[in-house]
């Protein structure tokens, strides 16, 4: 069974909302993709949209209405405080969060903070990368539960979450 069909999803920074197209066509009765054009920094062209889906040209941060499923694809690691986005993704999230990014090997629950260029040759603003035990820890503070990895390799890791049903201690008082 499709995880979207019936329900409406959000592709938080998108870029093409290939995403949303493929929830789409697997039954979503809505796909939003959400970009605020930060793309243009790495270079690339400008993207070609995809048939019914939605587009809103914003950062992810100013939009504020829940989803059943919320893509969040290759986005984490370019954000300056993981923390304060993953509780913003945590109330866009109704019933599923789908998350992909990339990360490093380790035992321990840490991310990884470059400096600009550092964590990218191209793209001066990939900040951070977590070990898988780190992207688990961070879901689960910021009020996710039941993470399961879904798929591991390249160097990508994409997992699959549902909101917890209380709230963690502090959720949304630190800046």
């Amino acid at each position: 069974k499709k995880i979207s069909n019936g329900k409406v999803v959000v592709d938080l920074g998108g870029y093409d909302g290939k995403q949303a197209k493929v929830a789409l066509d697997a039954g979503a009765t809505k796909a939003i993709c959400i970009d605020d054009g930060s793309w243009r920094t790495y270079g690339w062209g400008e993207p070609k949209q995809q048939k019914d889906v939605e587009y809103i040209d914003m950062n992810f941060g100013d939009y504020h209405t829940p989803a059943d499923i919320v893509i969040f694809q290759n986005v984490i690691y370019h954000q300056r405080n993981p923390w304060a986005v993953m509780e913003h993704v945590r109330k866009l999230t109704k019933e599923v969060l789908l998350l992909c990014t990339s990360y490093i090997e380790g035992e321990n629950p840490v991310w990884m903070v470059y400096k600009p260029r550092e964590g990218h040759s191209i793209s001066w603003t990939v900040a951070w990368r977590p070990t898988e035990l780190g992207l688990i820890k961070l879901l689960e503070a910021t009020g996710f539960k039941d993470v399961e990895v879904l798929k591991k390799d390249e160097g990508h890791i994409v997992v699959k979450a549902t909101p917890a049903d209380e709230l963690p201690i502090g959720f949304g008082e630190r800046t």
